[in-house]
């Protein structure tokens, strides 16, 4: 039976592969505070990829109704993340336009900002910033693609295990959200698991670059860090080369990453740069719920605490006009507000 409660929460799921992060409660208010009930992760039979048949998503399907079941989350509405390696991602910057006259534009136009075929993939883009240059105004874009049989293999897992997705968002918006409000700040944001290693540099509200990068975390196994590290100054030196020497203010770790044994010790591989093992960075939240523990792991569900922000009346840049998302098939929506 289903309680009040139950029926007010939303289960915000990041899915990660094999791997699928869930937390039961509510989208995070105006004053920077989350409601958790219930979190927790399941490990399911196969990957999500695209070799994963209806068996083996008829497989998942039942696994995670029974994860849910056992972890007492009884919400059935669902605000999904594509968590995954695999999404195409760009920053685009355009004339400044009228949000039907931006829709349309990229509607027509969207293969000259992403390498992708439209009866292929699904796609949409968000508003970053507002920038005026030169004497003109422009609109700093984020641009993402997702395939629709990837799309399609999410939401048939969670339809399957009795769930109701509303809407699917994508792992550099979830970050964006959670880090694209620090106006004055760089950062470099790592978020990794089993399934790969997602990183991301916000420079001020935009998303410089987004990548995904081959490391991927081996929990009874030995983690290199210095491979790691290696990834990492690569991406350090471009953001350098593009910024008349800058380097980033901070580097923050999340995901499984930030639960790494030696992971503190990144410090010493990677040189000046502060590292940061939290969500400090992003911002002073708090948590409430029935929860109780969820603070010390929020870090690992740094992806379902960007999908937690996203119906929140919280908008450090509201004056910005953000996309609907584009409806797939199933009639769910990447990415949006």
């Amino acid at each position: 039976m289903l309680l009040k409660a139950d029926l007010f929460s939303t289960l915000f799921i990041d899915i990660r592969g094999e791997v699928v992060r869930v937390v039961q409660g509510k989208t995070m208010d105006e004053n920077l505070n989350f409601t958790v009930d219930k979190f927790g992760s399941v490990i399911l039979p196969g990957h999500l990829g695209p070799h994963a048949d209806s068996r083996l998503i008829a497989e998942n399907a039942a696994r995670l109704e029974d994860f849910l079941a056992e972890s007492g989350m009884k919400a059935k509405r669902v605000i999904a993340g594509l968590g995954h390696t695999g999404v195409i991602t760009r920053n685009v910057r355009v004339p400044k336009m009228s949000p039907g006259d931006l829709d349309n534009m990229m509607k027509l136009n969207i293969n000259d900002y992403l390498p992708v075929s439209p009866e292929d993939y699904a796609f949409d883009y968000k508003v970053l910033d507002e920038i005026e240059e030169d004497g003109s105004e422009f609109l700093d874009l984020m641009v993402a693609a997702v395939s629709h049989d990837q799309a399609e293999r999410c939401y048939s897992l969670l339809e399957q295990a009795g769930l109701r997705p509303v809407v699917f968002d994508v792992l550099p918006n979830m970050l964006h959200r959670l880090f694209g409000h620090l106006a004055n700040r760089d950062i470099m944001v790592l978020d990794g698991g089993s399934d790969g290693t997602s990183l991301a540099v916000f420079k001020g509200k935009t998303l410089f670059v987004y990548a995904d990068i081959p490391f991927a975390v081996k929990p009874a196994g030995e983690n290199d860090l210095s491979v790691l590290a290696g990834e990492m100054r690569g991406y350090l030196d471009y953001f350098s080369s593009r910024n008349f020497g800058k380097t980033v203010d901070n580097i923050t770790i999340l995901g499984e990453l930030a639960v790494l044994p030696g992971i503190d010790e990144m410090e010493e591989l990677i040189g000046s740069i502060p590292i940061t093992v939290s969500l400090s960075q992003a911002g002073d939240f708090s948590f409430k719920g029935k929860a109780n523990n969820f603070h010390e792991l929020a870090a690992v569900y740094a992806g379902n605490l960007g999908l937690m922000m996203r119906e929140c009346k919280f908008r450090p840049t509201a004056s910005v006009p953000v996309s609907p998302g584009m409806e797939l098939s199933s009639g769910s929506r990447v990415m949006g507000a």
